[in-house]
């Protein structure tokens, strides 16, 4: 909405179109929070601040204490500003918004950071 305020302010007659839709799964998350609890996950990545924020109201209010031995990665800035207001601490950060981007910085961090046991688990959607 910030860019078609801008360019409508601007004179540009601006259509939006949405392209695509971030829902909360059908789901209660006890499976989700059961691995982050036993520390069988790495990593969690974060393509939207909807992702973010779906994730948040899934896990209520000890999200980002679910979180604490998860590298949190996010594919860019807003998504990242988003984690960070709910509490998230954000150890990766695409350099560019993409997926490919994305996941040269998790394999960086993983690089350079000591291994947990566990698996990576993956957000969806892009706002970045």
């Amino acid at each position: 909405p910030v860019l078609a305020t801008g360019l409508r302010a601007r004179g540009a007659v601006v259509d939006e179109v949405v392209a695509y839709e971030t829902v909360m799964p059908q789901t209660d998350g006890s499976s989700l929070r059961s691995l982050l609890e036993r520390g069988q996950v790495d990593a969690i990545t974060f393509t939207s601040s909807a992702t973010v924020k779906n994730f948040c109201a899934l896990c209520g209010a000890g999200a980002a204490s679910l979180l604490r031995r998860v590298a949190v990665a996010s594919l860019g800035p807003v998504t990242s500003r988003t984690a960070r207001a709910l509490g998230l601490t954000v150890a990766v950060e695409a350099r560019t918004a993409t997926v490919e981007a994305l996941a040269e910085a998790l394999v960086a961090y993983f690089r350079e950071a000591p291994r947990p046991a566990g698996r990576a688990v993956s957000g969806g959607g892009v706002d970045d």
